[in-house]
């Protein structure tokens, strides 16, 4: 995603300072003919992080709905919704600074921990 982020940022450089883009060649791609366009991708790579930091919880709680999954794991994975959050919020409040947009590995780190551990948790405590 970095690299995605990293390279959209280039084309919204080129196309605000008309200078070239990193291969030293003006961008012709279609797809950079508009700032609205390249806005457009990077909410949708944001929406397309919002959907993969959802799944789990989404498959966690199909799973104890389906009664594959004990509900105490539910339980003990609320515990990493606030790192969840924060990195949520702080990817929709940086994805147009490159520079500030590098702590997110940090966020989503975190967020994995949490994960780790509270689906361990929650196995733990159900005895399974």
């Amino acid at each position: 995603m970095e690299y995605i982020m990293r390279n959209c940022w280039v084309i919204v450089l080129s196309m605000q300072t008309g200078k070239q883009g990193r291969t030293g060649r003006p961008c012709s791609n279609s797809r950079c003919s508009t700032g609205s366009t390249v806005a457009a991708l990077l909410l949708s790579l944001l929406q397309v992080l919002a959907v993969a930091t959802a799944s789990p919880y989404l498959i966690a709680l199909a799973a104890a709905a389906a009664g594959v999954l004990p509900v105490t794991l539910l339980a003990c994975l609320t515990v990493s919704l606030q790192p969840a959050k924060q990195l949520l919020d702080f990817a929709d409040a940086n994805h147009m600074v490159p520079a500030a947009i590098a702590p997110l590995k940090k966020f989503g780190v975190k967020w994995h921990i949490a994960v780790g551990l509270s689906l361990t948790l929650g196995l733990f405590i159900s005895g399974h």
